[in-house]
């Protein structure tokens, strides 16, 4: 008997940050470290501004995802935001 493997751990992380572009959020194009072994993808809504979307516990599941949205490469020494409006 095979099993099959379950969702990719970052799977709920990008269907989330798919949906916010859907509805008109911009995201950010870089990863943010936010603590020890705490990274986040983050970008602006209309309610709140800037705030963080999505976070993970390493740089490479962060990047990981971000590479998987449609996300213009960033500008070295600023974010690249993805989105409506870009």
């Amino acid at each position: 008997m095979s099993v099959s493997p379950g969702p990719h751990p970052q799977e709920s992380q990008l269907r989330f940050l798919r949906g916010m572009i859907a509805e008109n959020a911009v995201i950010s194009g870089d990863v943010a470290e936010i603590g020890v072994r705490a990274f986040a993808i983050h970008g602006m809504i209309a309610v709140d501004g800037d705030v963080i979307m999505a976070n993970f516990d390493s740089y490479e599941a962060a990047r990981l995802v971000l590479d998987l949205l449609p996300v213009p490469a960033p500008r070295l020494g600023a974010s690249a935001p993805i989105g409506p409006g870009r």
